[in-house]
Formats: C-alpha cells, structure tokens, sequence
C-alpha cells in the first residue's frame, strides 16, 4: 500500500536529495506531487532537481514530454495563489517559478534535438497549452515563452511562425 505524499515530512530528505547530498529514491509520482505542492520550498526542490538531476530523470524517450507536463502542473498550481507559496516559516519570500520554467526549457531544449531551438519551444507550447482552458494562465504562460525568447537571443518572429504552423497542424 502506498502511502500519502506528504511534503512536510520529506521535505527535508527532498532538499538534500535535491542538491546532491543524499541518494533518495524518486518517483514520477514525487516529483507530480512536488509540482502541486504550493510551497516556496517545493518550488525551489523542483527547480534544483531539474538543475542537477534532469538529465538523468527526463532524458529517455518520451520523458521530455513529462518534463513539459511537470513545469505546467508546477505553474498552474501556483498561478493566482503565489501568496500560498510565500506563507510558510521556513520559506523566503521568493517564487521560483521562474526558475523552474527558464531551467526545465533548457533542458528541454538539450534533450530534444530536432528541428530549431524556436521551433522546439513552439512545440513545447503547443503541448502545455493542450489541455489547459484558463484563458488568463495561458496568456501568462505565452508571456513566459516570449520572455525566455528574448532572454536567450533567439528570433522572435520564427517562433510566432511556427507557433501559427503549429496550431493548424494539431
């Protein structure tokens, strides 16, 4: 029988596991609760785990799609409650959210090979916005790949394009 993910609990392990410090065993299913998790704390496991372990954990086939899936749960659970993940004792008023998504693309970008970097990152939009109906997550969630766009030199306007190929293809 499994037990209940219960972050107060293995928070701490998570932490060093995170950082490199103690082997853990991590499941899929951890790391989908560390997403929903609205906690600074979880937050910031997620992005060290994605830094230091992504390569590891989302680099076989079909995992980056999971990887995708993660950032989105992760941003979805805290968009409209940022408040949520900045009341905990331990925890600084930081959201690292951002560091999740900037962090989760370029390893995204490094495990899928085919095709340009914007037209990458179109089809990693295409897959996040699947399934969301949120009008006002998805304009933030747009407003995320624009940013990353720019903060990493890439060309604006082919993304636009492919994200307008895209569409009409799915």
């Amino acid at each position: 029988m499994k037990t209940p993910f219960d972050f107060e609990q293995r928070r701490h392990a998570l932490v060093l596991y995170a950082l490199g410090a103690l082997p853990l065993p991590l499941t899929f299913l951890d790391i989908d609760h560390l997403a929903i998790t609205p906690s600074t704390l979880a937050g910031f496991i997620l992005f060290k785990i994605i830094q230091n372990h992504g390569r590891e954990i989302f680099a076989a086939d079909g995992r980056p799609k999971i990887l995708l899936n993660t950032i989105c749960q992760h941003l979805c659970c805290l968009f409209g409650n940022e408040a949520l993940a900045v009341s905990s004792s331990y925890s600084p008023y930081v959201n690292y959210s951002s560091h999740v998504f900037n962090h989760g693309m370029n390893l995204y970008l490094t495990l899928t090979g085919t095709g340009s970097a914007e037209f990458r990152l179109a089809n990693a939009m295409k897959e996040m916005t699947r399934e969301n109906h949120n009008h006002l997550f998805m304009k933030d969630l747009i407003n995320r790949f624009i940013i990353f766009i720019r903060g990493h030199f890439m060309n604006e306007s082919a993304f636009l394009e492919f994200i307008k190929i895209t569409s009409k293809s799915g």
